[in-house]
């Protein structure tokens, strides 16, 4: 008797594994389409081709890349291939390299302000941009010292504000030497001063204005925001995470998400006594179509989904399809979608799948 109940639960096991194959075994592999299989890899090939056009990677960055297009449509790529190795090229409309400036410092020094580099650590700026002059020139500092009173600095704020084009707002503070007291009276510590340092362009030279006066009014967050962004391929866009969004183009066109294999991978928590989660994610390709011209790029990678939110911008015949990671571990490695940029005056177009990364299509 017990020997028939101990097969009977053995077969029991082996139906529920059997069921479990069958309700997943599908939807963990799939069978590639015949018409996906000569899609290239971005993953491994640095140059993908078609009958007309080639994709080549033109650089890869350890910060986001830049950019800025002149009045003369030649294209100012800004990027970090190493650190403290601070890089900037231009692609003239050919998309051929015509010129580079290298500066060797943080990057966190570095400031690009519509073409015009900005050497912060160092309060240098470069017009390289503009007239190839790959000679540093000196920023002139006004009020270094914060001893101006307000109705000298409030003259100088009308100014700027009226006669400056762009203006590149920091702020920072310090704490002023101990003031010794006349007699046996002990020295006061004065409090923390909060400043603003402005630095703008006029008559052709740089300056930087450091003030006391709340400057917020004239020069809010998103002004500074709107500056800073350096990016053809996203605009502004204060309702979406991030505030920036990436300016969808007909000329990407995702075709196929095969799905290679299914994982429930846990995930830890979010700090202190927060238990952690159980995800299931799929690995596999995503094919997607670039098209140039008359001709079509088909480019394929290797990516993670997941299936429970749609965090991604990343449709498939109008259907969004969960969030796409290119890794499984924190912090995740997220492709909220591919980024394409043309221009009818220039005879290239640019493509990229990361900030990091820049690749160029002709």
């Amino acid at each position: 008797m017990w020997y028939c109940v101990i097969t009977v639960l053995i077969l029991g096991v082996l139906v529920a594994a059997a069921v479990k194959f069958s309700k997943y075994g599908k939807t963990a592999i799939d069978e590639l389409p015949k018409n996906f299989k000569q899609y290239q890899s971005l993953d491994s090939l640095e140059i993908i081709t078609s009958s007309k056009v080639s994709m080549k990677l033109v650089i890869e960055s350890t910060a986001d890349i830049q950019y800025f297009m002149t009045a003369s449509n030649q294209l100012i790529v800004y990027a970090v291939p190493k650190p403290e190795e601070n890089v900037f090229f231009k692609l003239n409309e050919e998309g051929e390299l015509t010129d580079s400036l290298i500066i060797h410092c943080k990057p966190s020094d570095i400031a690009f302000i519509n073409g015009f580099v900005i050497n912060k650590g160092k309060h240098q700026y470069y017009q390289w941009s503009f007239d190839g002059n790959s000679e540093a020139k000196n920023i002139v500092l006004q009020n270094k010292d914060l001893k101006w009173n307000s109705t000298r600095q409030q003259e100088l704020l009308e100014n700027v504000v009226h006669t400056a084009k762009s203006v590149y707002v920091e702020y920072d503070s310090d704490s002023p030497a101990p003031q010794k007291m006349a007699g046996d009276k002990i020295q006061t510590i004065p409090s923390m001063r909060t400043f603003a340092k402005l630095t703008y362009f006029d008559g052709g030279n740089c300056y930087q204005f450091f003030t006391t006066l709340n400057v917020y009014k004239q020069f809010p967050y998103a002004a500074t925001q709107e500056l800073l962004l350096n990016n053809i391929f996203k605009r502004i866009n204060t309702k979406v995470s991030g505030d920036k969004e990436i300016i969808q183009t007909p000329f990407i066109r995702y075709r196929y998400f095969q799905k290679l294999k299914r994982e429930k991978v846990r995930f830890p928590g979010g700090g202190g006594n927060t238990p952690g989660y159980d995800k299931i994610l799929f690995y596999g390709n995503l094919f997607t179509d670039l098209v140039y011209k008359d001709d079509t790029l088909r480019v394929k990678e290797f990516m993670y989904l997941e299936q429970d939110r749609a965090s991604s911008s990343i449709q498939i015949a109008s259907k969004s399809l969960g969030t796409f990671t290119k890794n499984k571990v924190r912090p995740l490695s997220f492709i909220e979608a591919y980024m394409y940029y043309s221009h009818p005056k220039l005879f290239y177009a640019l493509f990229t799948n990361s900030d990091k990364k820049l690749y160029i299509i002709k």
